[in-house]
């Protein structure tokens, strides 16, 4: 039960965008991301690029938009998560070039819980990696996680 709460928190984080003229990530491409740890192995692939939209940038993830910029936002799915949580809220920011925060919350939909998602993705500083840092809580339970999705050539 819990596994699945935090698989579906670690999900979430690898779905923002961000605002135009703001010092963000730029990521385009193929990337191949690899969970080892705790809730066993878990690989997947992400399919990202940066685009501006209306003055933002927007990371289109999956082909789903998320926006880094330092709004609330909701969706009913993000891409990943979607397998795992629905009904998610999050807010995203640029703080640096390299990083970009992500804080959220989203619908367990195995058992119905809340899960909450604080943590980063990082840019390796070339657009080959992006890693995500994360710490997800579901009441006193909390995980850290570290994931890296490195880019396919």
């Amino acid at each position: 039960m819990f596994i699945s709460i935090i698989v579906s928190a670690l999900s979430l984080s690898f779905t923002p965008v961000a605002a135009a003229g703001d010092a963000c990530p730029r990521w385009n491409g193929s990337f191949s991301c690899e969970y080892k740890g705790s809730l066993g192995d878990r690989v997947f692939n992400l399919e990202m690029k940066t685009v501006d939209q209306r003055g933002q940038t927007v990371y289109v993830a999956n082909e789903k938009e998320v926006f880094p910029d330092g709004q609330p936002h909701h969706t009913d799915s993000l891409p990943i998560l979607d397998q795992f949580a629905n009904n998610v809220d999050y807010v995203a920011s640029c703080t640096s070039p390299q990083t970009v925060a992500v804080n959220g919350t989203a619908t367990v939909k195995k058992n119905g819980m809340r899960a909450q998602l604080n943590g980063n993705l990082v840019d390796d500083g070339n657009g080959q990696e992006v890693r995500a840092i994360f710490t997800a809580s579901v009441g006193f339970f909390k995980m850290n996680f570290n994931v890296p999705c490195v880019k396919q050539k």
